[in-house]
């Protein structure tokens, strides 16, 4: 009998055999799992990135803005010996236009200035029309449509009913009676959630602003405010309250 045996076919290999190489095969639910978190991370940490820097650009563009407002809110107290006042009113005490106007031929606007009746309202037949030349340094650069030409989100900062605010409603403040300093105290803010016809004699009062709901899908993610020595500061929706020190010029907030 021959003891000679007929090898496995089915045999592991031996140790000494060289092994196969790997073939290709699809990733398993885990590591699917796995990318997928990964491109998510890579994505998150993209988007914020490009976000930040429209909304830097954009508050750096409406600072400028802001800038000039205030150099020409300045010359206008230079030339005046103080403040314009927020409104102009006639003899009976009637609103007519805004401080806005006022200030025109200080932004170098002297002919559109020249174009309005200073004696008639701001609706009137003669300055109506004019709302529709609106200088772009009151422009509302977070619309991105013509829509709303004419409307301002620049408002002073005004308590009618005291003259506690560095705009007053119809006399104009000199600097010397800011008691908190000019740095310390606010006149024009840019508030994107509220908008008015540049010039209407509408502004805005300290508790509105200080008071408004957070608001965090604006492109600025906040407003800026204008100082009394023309320099601004962002301020953003989840802490307007933080503004609160600057609405005043005696620095009480309470009332």
């Amino acid at each position: 009998m021959n003891d000679q045996r007929e090898a496995n076919p089915y045999k592991s290999p031996t140790k000494d055999a060289k092994e196969s190489p790997a073939t290709g095969r699809f990733p398993t639910k885990i590591e699917l799992l796995v990318i997928v978190a990964i491109i998510c991370v890579l994505i998150g940490l993209l988007l914020p990135s490009s976000t930040i820097s429209c909304n830097l650009g954009l508050r750096g563009a409406i600072a400028n803005n802001l800038k000039q407002i205030g150099l020409a809110l300045h010359d206008y107290h230079d030339a005046h010996g103080s403040l314009p006042p927020a409104m102009v009113t006639d003899e009976e005490g009637r609103p007519l236009y805004s401080w806005r106007i006022l200030i025109l031929p200080y932004l170098g606007e002297g002919k559109l200035y020249q174009q309005f009746a200073l004696d008639e309202p701001w609706d009137s037949e003669t300055n109506l029309p004019l709302v529709q030349q609106m200088p772009d340094w009151f422009a509302d650069l977070t619309q991105h449509s013509s829509a709303n030409r004419g409307e301002t989100c620049c408002l002073a900062i005004v308590d009618p009913k005291s003259d506690r605010t560095m705009m007053q409603s119809t006399v104009g403040r000199r600097f010397s009676d800011v008691a908190d300093g000019l740095d310390l105290t606010g006149m024009v803010v840019f508030e994107p959630r509220r908008s008015e016809l540049w010039t209407k004699p509408i502004d805005i009062h300290p508790k509105e602003l200080v008071g408004r709901p957070p608001l965090r899908n604006n492109e600025m993610c906040g407003g800026l405010l204008l100082k009394g020595d023309a320099s601004s500061q962002w301020f953003g929706y989840v802490d307007s309250p933080s503004i609160r020190s600057y609405v005043y010029c005696d620095d009480d907030s309470t009332n």
